[in-house]
């Protein structure tokens, strides 16, 4: 006979089993938590500072042409980011934008809740409550003042707007990459076919005998990876050049209208279609494509180190293209 009276309680049962084994890892995050928040609370306090001293300058109209710049200069480098942050202004922007606004917002209530839940003194012992608690309870505590403090209908349809809008993103790049994949793969293909049986022969005369049958799988595959590679690097180069073009060009009106703007240029100097704006725009254009080509889209120091944080959102989003298992190799490269 079963221990529980329905499926109901089973449930319940096996889900109070799993917070309990849960238990120990949660409160070891809970402690990497406690000891970032004195690092995260620093890094909001600066971003306030330096918000409030550039506010007179009105740096955020740069905010155009700064993009433009990067863009134009390091456009084929992440052309994963580049492509995803186009495609998320074509169909999406603003709701995500909202989304993590909403978040914001609660993420502030949280703050504020706990920032109050800091000073709390209810034995009156002139210790606050929080200090004269272990690890387990602070978490404990900490995790009730977020439920009580936030919003869970705004905080779950942000989650749920920005997960619609990653699969998005990662939809349109899979559109515009994933034919890139198959040619390269059919390129791998010719490969195999044409130099498949000479470098399997020479495979299998250096690798003992028991593992001849590793040879043709290895040589295939290996191919294929070749292939994918040529293709990668020359959709790269294509996407490199259209970034520098399009870069330069939101670079320069970017740039201009803030000028203009914050009257320290002409309106009538620089007009796009003049032969200044043009000389202008076909010299960033040309630098930001040659610099990407020469340094053969890497990134020198200190950028690289910068930008880490970019380089690791590049590799997610390649993976995430690259694992499409409806991607099948084109029967010829000529298809």
């Amino acid at each position: 006979m079963s221990t529980y009276p329905n499926q109901q309680s089973y449930v319940v049962a096996r889900g109070q089993n799993v917070l309990k084994q849960a238990g120990p890892m949660v409160a070891k995050a809970g402690e990497v938590l406690d000891s970032l928040e004195p690092l995260f609370h620093q890094l909001m306090e600066l971003y306030g500072f330096l918000k409030k001293t550039l506010a007179p300058f009105h740096l955020e109209e740069l905010l155009p042409a700064v993009y433009g710049l990067v863009l134009c200069f390091f456009g084929g480098t992440y052309m994963m980011v580049t492509s995803a942050f186009e495609a998320f202004k074509l169909f999406g922007f603003d709701k995500v934008r909202k989304n993590l606004h909403a978040l914001q917002i609660n993420f502030l209530r949280a703050r504020e809740a706990v920032r109050k839940d800091n000073v709390v003194d209810a034995n009156r012992d002139g210790i606050a409550d929080v200090q004269q608690m272990d690890h387990k309870e602070l978490l404990s505590r900490r995790t009730a003042i977020f439920f009580k403090s936030v919003n869970p209908e705004e905080v779950f349809a942000a989650i749920e707007g920005l997960l619609q809008g990653w699969f998005g993103v990662v939809a349109a790049l899979k559109t515009k990459f994933a034919r890139y994949i198959a040619i390269g793969a059919a390129i791998g293909d010719s490969l195999n076919k044409l130099l498949g049986p000479t470098l399997t022969q020479i495979v299998q005369g250096v690798l003992p005998s028991e593992y001849d049958r590793w040879a043709p799988v290895t040589i295939r595959y290996g191919c294929r990876i070749f292939g994918v590679s040529i293709a990668w690097t020359i959709a790269r180069v294509i996407n490199s050049f259209y970034s520098s073009i399009r870069g330069s060009e939101i670079f320069l009106i970017g740039l201009t209208s803030f000028l203009v703007r914050r009257r320290y240029l002409d309106r009538n100097l620089i007009v796009p279609g003049s032969q200044l704006f043009t000389g202008l725009y076909m010299f960033v254009a040309a630098s930001g494509f040659l610099i990407q080509f020469r340094r053969r889209y890497t990134l020198p120091f200190p950028f690289n180190v910068l930008l880490f944080p970019v380089t690791i959102v590049e590799y997610l989003l390649t993976w995430a293209v690259a694992i499409d298992k409806e991607v099948k190799p084109v029967k010829s490269i000529q298809e």
